[in-house]
């Protein structure tokens, strides 16, 4: 719709301009293009309010123009010019935002939520919190929530969030613009363990020292500080780019209780400003400067297997996001393999294996990790596997297609071949690939096809096919 708006209203500027344009043009391509706006807007399904048009002074005509739901009366052709301003102040009828849910985050070490260092989620509660908050020292607060367009069942981000204690602004997100080079600065917007464990998006009104997201605004990092007892008030205000809001209070009692220490049992404070270290018999682990968002008290754990070719390596107990790499140093208990590059490492989570790969040196694996989680090493000595679709219709259709698929690291390269020729190969988004005959490079006559795949491991497979066409 902003589009189209943007067209017709720049066309008609662009005419207005024009010193030798007739007057009986101009009222024809003005209601030519105010007719394209309405029916673009209708086919949207939108309500529309214009708002009055200006008197404006010049050469005078009349014409009166009913449209859908309008009515313009255009008193000067230098009007088609102010056209403009009055088409971009159309409001749209837009859904409001609803509010899924509050996290109250205990700060670990500094605060404390009803007597546990644990996160007490809010579901669904009404305009204002029932549930009752007792709370002492340092806690934030982070809000689940979903804007909704008018007939549509799509869920949209939220375009403007606000946090008021008492009646002073402790946090401030307006999202007007947004840099690509930031994003991954979003694992630290958002509550990540949440979403890593529970796929449950909650985003947080309290910043980490490492988060440098520019749409984000607080005072003292939008963390609220319970040291008096008393009842505080909190508010969020959520709106979108359309003026439509939703307030949700959140009441939480000062109540003085004991705050739990950080357990720093069998763990090393890992600092977010500056370079990490971490080495034990089979594992060495370095965090460069930047990747933390904020300290962490990192926790070990190594599951030791005789009989495997590695040990499995717990780092830290629960998700973290690194913004950039680590590096990672897995050492190898068994090593028989002539090819190194089968040697790699893998990420292991709720059951599943997902290959990271590596560089093999001296009996060790070395390779680059997102997030800290559970980490060990694979073999992977099976080829991938090439699977042809439909190949009793190849020549009718005129298109060579196969699936292709790993057990383990993945596919990294193929190519396509016809009688030595390179030939282009396209994969869609459910590793497919296809090849659609050539007629201009593709002669008449018997061919040889040949498929060449490559997994991540260096394992190799091949598909030859011969035809006539």
């Amino acid at each position: 719709i902003c589009l189209t708006i943007q067209r017709y209203s720049n066309d008609i500027a662009r005419n207005c301009q024009r010193n030798d344009i007739h007057t009986c043009m101009l009222r024809r391509t003005f209601r030519r293009y105010l007719i394209g706006i309405f029916n673009a807007c209708n086919r949207l399904q939108h309500g529309i309010d214009l708002l009055p048009v200006p008197a404006a002074c010049g050469k005078k005509f009349i014409e009166s123009c009913t449209v859908s739901v309008a009515v313009f009366k255009i008193q000067s052709c230098h009007m088609l010019c102010k056209m403009t301003q009055c088409i971009l102040q159309i409001r749209l009828c837009h859904t409001l935002y609803h509010i899924k849910g509050i996290l109250v985050c205990p700060i670990e070490g500094k605060g404390v939520v009803n007597g546990s260092r644990k996160k007490l989620e809010l579901k669904n509660q009404a305009k204002t919190t029932p549930t009752k908050i007792e709370a002492w020292g340092e806690i934030g607060l982070a809000v689940k929530a979903y804007d909704y367009m008018d007939n549509t069942t799509n869920i949209y981000g939220i375009k403007e969030i606000t946090l008021y204690l008492e009646d002073e602004v402790i946090f401030h997100s307006y999202l007007d613009r947004f840099a690509f080079d930031e994003t991954r600065f979003l694992n630290s917007f958002v509550d990540y363990e949440e979403w890593k464990e529970r796929k449950s998006f909650y985003m947080r009104s309290f910043v980490e020292p490492g988060n440098r997201l520019r749409f984000i605004e607080s005072q003292d990092q939008g963390i609220i500080r319970i040291d008096e007892e008393r009842q505080y008030h909190l508010t969020y205000l959520l709106a979108d780019a359309f003026g439509n809001e939703v307030e949700q209070t959140i009441q939480i009692e000062g109540k003085e209780q004991e705050i739990p220490e950080i357990e720093q049992t069998n763990r090393e404070l890992f600092h977010w400003y500056s370079e990490n270290r971490f080495g034990a018999k089979s594992i060495r682990m370095t965090i460069p400067k930047g990747n933390l968002y904020n300290n962490l008290y990192f926790r070990y754990v190594v599951k030791e297997d005789s009989v495997a070719i590695a040990d499995t390596h717990i780092l830290h107990n629960t998700p973290v996001p690194l913004h950039k790499s680590a590096q990672l140093s897995l050492r190898l208990q068994i090593d028989t393999l002539e090819n190194k590059q089968q040697y790699g490492i893998v990420r292991i989570e709720k059951g599943r294996t997902s290959w990271i790969g590596g560089d093999y040196r001296n009996g060790w694996i070395d390779g680059e990790i997102k997030e800290l989680g559970t980490y060990s090493i694979r073999q992977d000595t099976k080829a991938p596997t090439i699977t042809p679709i439909d190949s009793k219709n190849w020549i009718v259709k005129q298109r060579f297609s196969f699936r292709l698929s790993d057990n383990l690291s993945g596919v990294a390269t193929y190519r396509g071949e016809i009688d030595g020729q390179y030939v282009l190969f396209e994969m869609n988004s459910k590793s497919v690939i296809s090849y659609k005959f050539d007629k201009e490079r593709l002669k008449r006559g018997k061919h040889k096809l040949q498929l060449t795949v490559v997994d991540a491991a260096g394992n190799r497979s091949k598909h030859t096919h011969i035809f006539v066409w």
